[in-house]
């Protein structure tokens, strides 16, 4: 009885063993699942986290490159349109007196030695207005013909290539620059063959060792676009940069996440063999990947901010030098109005005189602008207010009327000028046509008093046919005391300055606007801004 007693408590015992081994078995599972799950997603999402800054900051590294690069390239083709030789002749070609075969043999072997300075040139086809050939050197024929350049600003086109190391990077680009003479406007465009060798072999040196990467330049909305944009697994970055191209940094997320990948499947595996005791040593592992990735991005934030210094005393160097430029414009315009002042006091004609007063106003007005320019940091844009202000008074004292002249007082102007900024392209013209209209109120004001003349200028909206929006007009009216225009000029028979005023006025996209009848003293000129 005893015995079976003892034997029944002992397999008692042993059923509550097993039931031990099996719950301390199944709790050590579960402890296993809840440290893989409560270890392993955050420290997934961590290392994700970090691969993806990593990417990121490798891809603007990428972006900063190429963009110096294609700012360079811009600058080339800059300085080839930009030289005045070039644009007086095309003056000439528009104008018949040079032939446009004798311009291709005269202009085509200064091309030549155009590009000879700049290495990255490779060759060069010249344009006119309705886009036919005037001039080419160098690989011309490599030029696609289907080029359309834009009528305002440079544009870059990539042209088809591929390449192992650096994705789909062109092996050359197309930059088309239009040429623009200061006086009679846009005269063509340079569609240049630029090799972008030196941006590949960047790329090659920056990237050489790491992970294989696609590099691609294309334009928005474009078909290649659409296709990159269409395959899967791939972590993409993209960049807009100069004259509206797009970059986009590709890599596979297989190797963007690869090492994460493989660290987490062995954090994993160490926890299910090691169970509790190795969370403790995943956790340290894990402190110190991340103490690794902290010095990892340090690194590259370095690197970051080194090559973004270069790159602000890089763009520093170039607004000086454009300072520089506007400044010695202006200087020479100086000179040359001094000239014409000197001629002006030996002329003996009165008519003569009067012809070099008017173009030592014009001369004027564009030196104050580029004053303007020299003084103030924006290069680009000019508060029209402070010109007009300082311009018009000073031409209202140098061209007194026959009125001012018999009665022994000063003509007087009023200026109603809202503060409007203006890019250079605007302001030039603007100031031109204020000065004409001021000095052509000057000659048709009262003949026996002093001018009164007043000058306004303001915004006002208007709606566009092609626009699905409405913009805003630039409004210029100027208006005097006087007896009002001639009959003959109300007709449409204009001076040369009048003329000049209509025509900038059309090419800014506005108009001249004469009274109805003669008598009245009012002109008013719109302009799109």
């Amino acid at each position: 009885m005893t015995k079976t007693r003892s034997s029944a408590r002992w397999a008692n015992r042993r059923r509550k063993q097993r039931r031990l081994v099996r719950f301390g078995g199944a709790t050590v599972v579960l402890l296993t699942v809840v440290a893989v799950l409560l270890v392993a997603f955050p420290v997934r999402t961590f290392f994700y986290q970090r691969d993806r800054a990593q990417f990121h900051v490798e891809t603007r590294l990428i972006h900063i490159l190429l963009e110096s690069h294609l700012n360079q390239l811009i600058e080339i083709a800059a300085q080839l349109s930009s030289r005045s030789v070039i644009r007086n002749d095309m003056v000439q070609v528009r104008e018949g007196r040079i032939s446009a075969a004798a311009y291709f043999e005269s202009a085509s072997p200064r091309l030549e030695d155009a590009l000879l300075a700049s290495p990255e040139a490779l060759g060069v086809r010249r344009l006119d207005l309705e886009g036919n050939a005037v001039a080419e050197a160098g690989l011309a024929e490599a030029i696609p013909t289907g080029v359309h350049p834009d009528p305002d600003s440079p544009r870059i086109l990539p042209m088809p290539g591929r390449s192992n190391s650096v994705g789909s990077l062109p092996e050359t680009v197309i930059v088309t620059h239009p040429i623009v003479h200061p006086q009679h406007g846009p005269l063509g465009h340079d569609v240049l063959l630029l090799s972008f060798g030196s941006a590949r072999s960047a790329l090659d040196a920056a990237m050489q060792g790491g992970y294989p990467t696609e590099v691609r330049l294309h334009i928005p909305g474009s078909q290649d676009t659409e296709e990159g944009s269409a395959s899967p697994g791939m972590e993409r970055h993209s960049y807009q940069l100069p004259s509206g191209l797009e970059l986009v940094v590709g890599r596979s997320a297989g190797y963007v996440y690869g090492t994460s990948n493989r660290q987490l499947s062995l954090i994993i595996a160490v926890i299910l063999v090691a169970g509790a005791a190795l969370t403790v040593a995943s956790l340290w592992a894990l402190g110190l990947v991340h103490e690794r990735s902290v010095a990892e991005n340090a690194e590259l934030s370095d690197l970051v901010e080194e090559q973004t210094a270069q790159l602000r005393e890089l763009l520093r160097e170039r607004e000086l030098l454009i300072h520089e430029v506007h400044h010695r414009i202006k200087n020479d315009m100086s000179v040359t109005r001094s000239l014409l002042t000197l001629q002006r006091l030996h002329a003996e004609s009165d008519e003569v005189q009067a012809s070099l007063a008017d173009a030592e106003s014009r001369l004027g007005v564009m030196a104050e602008i580029y004053e303007h320019l020299y003084r103030q940091s924006d290069v680009g844009q000019v508060h029209i207010r402070p010109v007009l202000e300082r311009l018009l008074p000073v031409v209202v004292s140098s061209h007194p009327s026959t009125g001012s002249r018999a009665v022994g007082k000063p003509d007087t102007i009023d200026l109603a000028v809202a503060d409007v900024q203006l890019d250079r392209d605007a302001a030039i013209p603007l100031s031109i046509i204020a000065n004409e209209l001021v000095i052509n109120s000057l000659k048709y004001a009262a003949q026996e008093r002093q001018a009164e003349i007043r000058v306004e200028l303001y915004l006002e909206p208007y709606t566009a046919e092609s626009s699905t929006g409405s913009q805003e007009m630039l409004v210029l009216r100027v208006s005097d005391n006087g007896p009002g225009l001639p009959a003959q000029v109300v007709q449409g028979d204009l001076g040369f300055g009048l003329e000049m005023a209509r025509s900038l006025a059309e090419q800014s996209g506005g108009g001249l606007e004469l009274p109805a009848e003669a008598g009245s003293s009012s002109i008013t000129v719109r302009l799109q801004v």
